[in-house]
């Protein structure tokens, strides 16, 4: 809601890639240097230091300047059966990029560091692809990002089960990374277009989350369902479904 507020329509989808890229830059060393600890201290000394960090992350906002919006709260839910559909295909594709393709990197290369360097490596080129991407969609047709950058991804997630050494995977992931940035920006930027336009702004937020959630808690129960029966090949079973189910995320243009 925030980022909708402070943005001018013109220019959203740059300052979009702008808050992508400065989380980004922020990420870039993370998965390294968690990689680092985890092989070298364990799981629990991680969980810990995120803790602290996360306390910590929340003392900057009490320096920012809300904009004050008087909102009385309903169970009013102003999305449309469209948008909750393409919110499913959305979430399953992050859940597949975020949790799935890390473990199955993970399970085929079977070092923490190895991990850490690739997903560091993508992030690093993301970062430089992701301005470029909001200062195109803010003067070309976002739709046309979306659907065909949907279907780019659908067939490079299918094809990267194949994916088995370690240079590959850094090409694939750094592919993937870009796929994803390019569709991610227009998409984030209609989301935002709608929530400007709804005059249930808070409230489109907050059935986003929710949705948002639910459809995590979907895809991952199924992700351990299949784990219990099939053990590692469910990962390759998951990445074919979730890049299927992605496809659904084109219900957004619907609107």
């Amino acid at each position: 809601s925030l980022l909708s507020k402070l943005t001018v329509k013109r220019y959203r989808g740059e300052s979009i890639s702008v808050d992508y890229v400065l989380r980004g830059l922020v990420a870039l060393l993370g998965p390294l240097f968690g990689a680092f600890i985890i092989a070298t201290y364990g799981f629990q000394v991680l969980f810990l230091l995120v803790c602290v960090l996360l306390l910590f992350s929340l003392i900057p906002l009490r320096k920012i300047q809300f904009p004050k919006q008087r909102n009385h709260f309903s169970f009013y839910n102003p999305l449309t059966t469209f948008d909750i559909i393409s919110l499913f295909g959305n979430c399953v594709l992050n859940c597949l990029e975020s949790i799935i393709w890390p473990l199955f990197i993970y399970v085929s290369l079977k070092d923490y560091l190895d991990l850490g360097w690739i997903i560091s490596l993508a992030l690093l080129f993301n970062s430089f692809f992701t301005f470029l991407v909001g200062k195109w969609s803010d003067h070309h047709k976002k739709r046309i990002f979306v659907k065909y950058g949907t279907f780019a991804i659908t067939l490079f997630f299918i094809l990267r089960i194949f994916v088995d050494s370690f240079y590959a995977f850094i090409v694939a992931t750094i592919v993937s990374f870009l796929l994803t940035t390019l569709v991610d920006v227009p998409y984030y930027n209609l989301i935002l277009n709608k929530v400007t336009k709804s005059h249930k702004s808070i409230h489109f937020l907050m059935w986003r989350e929710v949705f948002l959630a639910f459809s995590k808690f979907i895809y991952m129960g199924v992700f351990y369902i299949l784990f219990l029966s099939f053990g590692i090949f469910s990962l390759k079973l998951m990445i074919i479904i979730g890049a299927l189910a992605g496809l659904l995320q084109l219900y957004i243009l619907k609107n």
